[in-house]
């Protein structure tokens, strides 16, 4: 049986609070627990462990926490922990788990945790959690989990009663999201989804092959959201003595990109679409262009979707009937748009080729995910035989951790001496042994760890014969990157005056060879705009100083970090950006081992101490 719009989903709920449970047997969808590490799901953000709940069909496959198994922020077991397609069981996903009341960390504390359908009877197979409200244990909640034979999404619903003689009138209710490592996206917002929104659906896409999305049985969701958690509320209720109120919502499953899921979305809510196949090569030589990104503009301005092409240059999506302004872009091209129009029902094809050249990237840069320092941005400077020191982010279960610096083809192995995780500073510490090295050079740093943990960061270490008691650094201040033009002054993403002023200046300082530079900001001139109008100040900035040749420590001034009132981004867009750029997600919200909101950080050249203070 296919469940796939709102209405009937509802009318499932009702019956789902009455089911049965039954024994296990072999099906197209199972509820189960897990007793062996094969069904356990992996990544870099995976929590699943033997003795979890376990929902999977042949599409997806999700975890429910045990009672006992506490992570992130919810305040016990039952609750979504991880969720990836069946067949390579990834997770990106942090943690999904109720919210009440506009009222964190209040949620449902489950005191009893069951498989009532394993799925064997050729229905929906059903997990249901049961507890109270951690604020007023005389409201009871009930949730239960259902996964359809062929669905690519889960629903869930919740039922709270009032059991007290206490009144709610406006009483709240949704879900608390922990992205884990995914990168939010709304359509009208693109990803830049911060402040209190509010979305027909929202989704988030990681850099592994998977994407998630979310969205309320009825109308839009809407709530605050952080760099890596969002506080979503589906509907609001009374709750008066006696009283109950019920919320349905679906987390849907999809491959890498936003398009995916937003096609899974599509199915749930029933919207009337059209399917729409691109193609995106290359003008030179007429050879696919995988990576590239084609977002989806509902008018000119506002964004409701992106793809990305696999590896044949191709994606393919679904987007409700209407006019649609399709812009394709990928490093090293120049940006190419067409316009759609879509009938329900229609399948619609577009090849784009893209010249080469210097054109202004519309796909974001590299965000951090897993090495924290040292970074393009904050490198390293070692000699031969130091122990250098790598803070990454990752699961504290996490092992097999390797190291090893890439300058073009030569990769140099680090051999790692400890791996240590610090829960006060939500941070692991890597240490590995630099050997001796056929070439002096700045190198890349690449780390991997079990479970598919794979990031790299350029330029990151420089690896010296010695450190000299003589030697020149370089300073650089207020390159105010693209141009010191505002887009409300009338400033153009193509204008890059900056741009290539400071190409000149770093061509005289490849030239001159320092040991080193200090950026210290404004680096851009207008913080707001990375993904506000696509002028991807920072992903632009970033990719401009991977053309210095030697160690460059970046520190931000009140242009990077500043809410400019002319533009339209909520304050903290420009403060987060640099966050994902050049670190750190966790002063979003500090962990008590790291209590600071600045990026300050120091460093040392033989015996000189330098100290890089955020303006």
């Amino acid at each position: 049986m296919t469940w796939k719009t709102r209405s009937t989903v509802i009318l499932l709920t009702a019956c789902l609070l009455g089911g049965t449970g039954l024994a296990t047997v072999d099906a197209a969808v199972i509820a189960s627990t897990i007793t062996s590490g094969e069904q356990l799901l992996t990544g870099s953000v995976a929590d699943s462990e033997i003795g979890d709940l376990l929902l999977q069909n042949d599409n997806i496959a999700v975890v429910i926490s045990a009672l006992g198994h506490l992570t992130y922020h919810g305040l016990s077991g039952g609750n979504v922990i991880d969720a990836g397609k069946s067949d390579d069981r990834i997770d990106a996903l942090g943690e999904l788990y109720t919210y009440f009341d506009d009222d964190w960390p209040r949620q449902a504390i489950y005191e009893s945790l069951v498989i009532l359908d394993d799925g064997s009877g050729g229905g929906p197979a059903v997990i249901r959690s049961e507890g109270v409200d951690s604020m007023d244990p005389s409201l009871t909640v009930i949730t239960d989990y259902y996964l359809a034979e062929d669905a690519d999404y889960l629903i869930i619903t919740t039922l709270v009663e009032n059991t007290g003689g206490g009144s709610y009138p406006s009483f709240e209710l949704g879900d608390a999201f922990q992205w884990g490592a995914c990168q939010k996206f709304a359509p009208g917002y693109g990803f830049a989804v911060s402040g209190t929104t509010t979305e027909p659906w929202i989704a988030g896409a990681a850099l592994v092959a998977v994407s998630y999305g979310y969205l309320g049985g009825e109308g839009d969701v809407w709530g605050p959201h952080g760099s890596a958690w969002s506080d979503l509320n589906v509907t609001t209720a009374h709750l008066g003595p006696g009283d109950t109120a019920g919320y349905v919502r679906y987390l849907a499953v999809g491959d890498g990109d936003v398009a995916s899921v937003a096609t899974v979305i599509h199915g749930i809510n029933g919207t009337p679409v059209g399917t729409v196949d691109c193609t995106v090569t290359s003008q030179d030589d007429g050879l696919p262009l995988a990576g590239a990104t084609i977002d989806a503009f509902d008018n000119s301005e506002s964004i409701y979707l992106q793809m990305e092409t696999d590896a044949a240059g191709l994606v393919t999506t679904t987007l409700p009937a209407g006019d649609w302004r399709l812009e394709a872009s990928a490093a090293g091209h120049l940006p190419e748009e067409t316009w759609l129009t879509v009938a329900v029902g229609g399948t619609y094809s577009h090849e784009f080729s893209l010249a080469t050249g210097g054109g202004l990237p519309t796909a974001i840069g590299d965000t951090l995910t897993v090495i924290q320092r040292p970074l393009l941005n904050i490198p390293a400077l070692v000699v031969p035989g130091d122990t250098l020191e790598i803070g990454c982010v990752a699961d504290p279960a996490t092992t097999g951790w390797t190291a090893a610096l890439e300058y073009g083809a030569l990769e140099v192995l680090l051999p790692v001496v400890a791996a240590v995780h610090d829960p006060a500073t939500l941070w692991w510490t890597v240490s590995a042994i630099v050997p001796p090295v056929s070439l002096y050079e700045l190198y890349d740093l690449r780390v991997t760890a079990d479970g598919g943990l794979d990031d790299v960061t350029r330029n990151a270490v420089r690896v010296m014969g010695e450190f000299k008691n003589d030697y020149y650094f370089v300073h650089i201040t207020d390159t105010h990157l693209p141009d010191h033009r505002y887009s409300s002054d009338g400033g153009t993403p193509a204008d890059s005056t900056e741009m290539v002023d400071l190409r000149e200046v770093i061509n005289d300082i490849n030239l001159i060879n320092p040991e080193f530079v200090l950026l210290t900001g404004d680096f851009v001139n207008e913080g707001e705009l990375e993904d506000y109008l696509d002028w991807r100040c920072y992903t632009r900035g970033q990719r401009i100083l991977t053309e210095l040749e030697v160690p460059v420590f970046l520190t931000a001034g009140n242009h990077d970090l500043g809410g400019w009132p002319a533009t339209p981004p909520p304050d903290g867009t420009a403060r987060r950006d640099w966050w994902r750029f050049f670190g750190w997600k966790r002063l979003d919200a500090p962990p008590p081992g790291a209590p600071w909101y600045t990026q300050n950080y120091s460093f040392d050249y033989g015996p000189v101490h330098f100290s890089g203070l955020e303006a």
